[in-house]
């Protein structure tokens, strides 16, 4: 929720369109979750891509 508040209040939105992107992004978060302790720059790299993609100015 916080993540959606700081692109808000910066005057971005995340956006999210199909069911493939929300299945990809919550493999994502598990990925995150299980490295969490040891976040590595592949996982680092593939939110960066991910959130850059879907980034949108409001």
């Amino acid at each position: 929720m916080c993540r959606y508040t700081i692109l808000r209040l910066n005057g971005f939105r995340l956006s999210i369109e199909s069911k493939n992107e929300q299945e990809y992004l919550r493999k994502l978060l598990l990925e995150i979750q299980d490295e969490r302790s040891k976040l590595n720059e592949d996982v680092m790299a593939k939110i960066i891509l991910y959130v850059s993609k879907r980034i949108r100015k409001t």
